[in-house]
């Protein structure tokens, strides 16, 4: 309540900026930036900012009608990587997600023709040029993520995984963290929640109130 929603694009740099300064490797922002904010061009000029200062962050394009549709000017041009979030680009016939693409597949135009996006293709529209991610696919926000925390390159990892696919288990893990949202949010047990995630709120983070433990 007290930031509003939509979050005004200047919490996410504030919050970008604390990350940083505990040190966080990654911040991938599963986020799309499409419009201008029609309010105050100083919440998208904050944001660009803050990506301008960083090298760690991700950011996401679509694809729509057979085409790369980006976020507004100065996202892709001074992100990290850029990657995708179509994890139901292989749904099933029953509508249900069963496997993923850690990059994005080729996809039918019509009977005769595929189509397939590279990495490249996002520099053409103003990516970073990268030597170790010129000839990758577009990777999935997940994939990106992994592979600049990790070091590994997103050519190699698109030499090893190509057109293949994750099958997904829905299945939780005995072991799940026990939060309930914003620190002291609320008292009452039932409010608590079970998740295989450990999540730390965004207020939280903006407000800089983090324990040593988070």
């Amino acid at each position: 309540e007290k930031y509003g929603w939509p979050f005004k694009r200047r919490h996410y740099a504030t919050i970008l900026q604390t990350l940083n300064k505990y040190g966080v490797k990654v911040v991938a922002f599963d986020v799309m930036f499409i419009d201008k904010d029609r309010e105050n061009p100083y919440n998208d000029e904050a944001l660009i900012n803050s990506f301008k200062k960083y090298n760690n962050v991700i950011n996401l394009v679509t694809i729509e009608n057979y085409k790369i549709k980006k976020p507004i000017n100065g996202i892709i041009e001074n992100s990290r990587y850029i990657a995708q979030a179509h994890a139901d680009v292989s749904i099933d016939s029953d509508g249900s997600i069963r496997k993923m693409h850690p990059f994005y597949p080729s996809i039918y135009r019509d009977e005769n023709t595929t189509m397939k996006f590279m990495y490249r293709d996002l520099i053409i529209l103003g990516a970073k040029k990268c030597s170790d991610c010129y000839d990758a696919g577009i990777p999935l926000l997940g994939m990106a993520a992994y592979s600049l925390y990790t070091g590994n390159s997103l050519s190699e990892l698109y030499k090893q995984w190509n057109e293949k696919t994750i099958r997904l288990k829905f299945r939780f893990p005995e072991d799940r963290y026990k939060g309930q949202g914003r620190k002291n949010a609320f008292t009452s047990e039932e409010n608590y929640y079970l998740s295989p995630f450990r999540h730390i709120s965004a207020r939280d983070v903006i407000e800089d109130t983090l324990s040593n433990e988070e």
